[in-house]
């Protein structure tokens, strides 16, 4: 009977802890809160240069649908490269570290953009946008990979379920919006080049801002890759 009744408990645990509520889990947890929003946001702004990228390889660039299927190819590049690495890395690391790595990374595709529409030069224009796909593309790897990592790791295990679903909706809200507003702010109210710097500079302030916001938890939290 003892048995049962510690199980019978357990359980009681467990359903008071799901009964809380997602905004009481975010309320207690800071750092998943910090999670949801760097995610939300960046992925509104990757929708915003990813939207116009055809665009402006065709007017910019001048170049033809084969370079636009280079672009994505040397993305999916990287991503897949730092993909393989991550798994075979062995030693331990924080997953915060390389998320902050990645949103650096992946800014230089819109600062990337934003100097070529600058340069007078068609080659050098497009083997810069080349370089910068490369990089954005092991940025978007690390920070796919660790932000599910962070995301296991910080939601309590009663919810897990329900922060997964709600981490897909945000996701999905963030390209809503971004292919909502995007046509409504180029080139109405700015031109490209400043929309793609624009995009850079917010996604800079992201990786600046969670790093802040870590302050010495940023040891608080290792995973084993």
């Amino acid at each position: 009977m003892k048995p049962q009744r510690e199980n019978s408990s357990d359980q009681t645990g467990q359903v008071q802890t799901t009964s809380e509520g997602i905004l009481l889990v975010f309320k207690r947890l800071p750092l998943l809160r910090l999670l949801f929003g760097s995610i939300f946001i960046t992925i509104f702004v990757i929708i915003g240069f990813d939207t116009l990228a055809p665009i402006y390889i065709r007017d910019v660039l001048s170049q033809s649908q084969q370079f636009f299927g280079l672009s994505i190819g040397l993305v999916g590049l990287g991503t897949v490269g730092i993909s393989f690495m991550l798994m075979s890395r062995k030693r331990t690391t924080n997953p915060w570290k390389d998320l902050i790595l990645g949103l650096i990374l992946l800014a230089t595709i819109p600062a990337g953009l934003a100097i070529g529409t600058i340069l007078s030069a068609d080659w050098l224009m497009s083997s810069l946008m080349a370089v910068v796909c490369l990089l954005g593309g092991i940025g978007v790897g690390l920070i796919n990979i660790q932000s599910g990592t962070l995301l296991q790791t910080l939601s309590p295990a009663a919810v897990l379920g329900r922060m997964s679903g709600l981490y897909q909706s945000t996701a999905v809200t963030g390209q809503l919006l971004g292919i909502l507003i995007t046509p409504l702010l180029v080139p109405g109210i700015l031109s490209m080049g400043v929309f793609f710097m624009a995009g850079a500079t917010i996604i800079l302030l992201i990786s600046i801002f969670t790093l802040t916001s870590l302050h010495g938890k940023i040891q608080a939290i290792e995973v084993t890759i």
